[in-house]
């Protein structure tokens, strides 16, 4: 391979990596209080211009519903490394009952939009349900 074609292979790598580079990461889903909404929250390496989160309930591809996170992007520097990154929650609403739904985050920046990979959760069953709960802190790679 002559010299062109290796630059052409790494120019189409760096603006790949360029491109991907405010796709959401640190993905979590965590309970509202309410039995009909989920809260999303990830991080991104800018601020988005809008934060998106589709959701709907399988095996339909159509998407039920068009979440808009506003006002709820908060900066945030970790303490070692001083990395400035942008933590979002949107929350899910109205769910339904004992129902799998997927979700998928689109962060839109300026220029173009980024998409996360397709996650999904079961909401509870009405009524009264006996919950275990445990919690788990991760603060990364400190």
């Amino acid at each position: 391979m002559n010299s062109k074609g290796t630059l052409l292979v790494l120019c189409v790598f760096v603006v790949g990596s360029l491109c991907a580079s405010n796709a959401p990461r640190h993905v979590y889903l965590s309970l509202t209080g309410s039995l009909n909404s989920m809260q999303v929250t990830f991080t991104t390496s800018s601020p988005p211009t809008n934060a998106i989160v589709n959701f709907w309930s399988p095996p339909s591809l159509v998407v039920a519903s068009k979440q808009v996170a506003t006002g709820d992007v908060h900066p945030f520097v970790r303490p070692v490394t001083n990395v400035k990154e942008y933590v979002t929650s949107v929350t899910l609403s109205p769910l339904d009952a004992s129902k799998t739904y997927n979700y998928q985050i689109q962060v839109e920046p300026s220029d173009n939009s980024t998409y996360s990979t397709v996650f999904h959760f079961h909401t509870l069953p009405q009524g009264q349900v006996p919950i275990t709960l445990g919690i788990y802190g991760d603060l990364g790679g400190y």
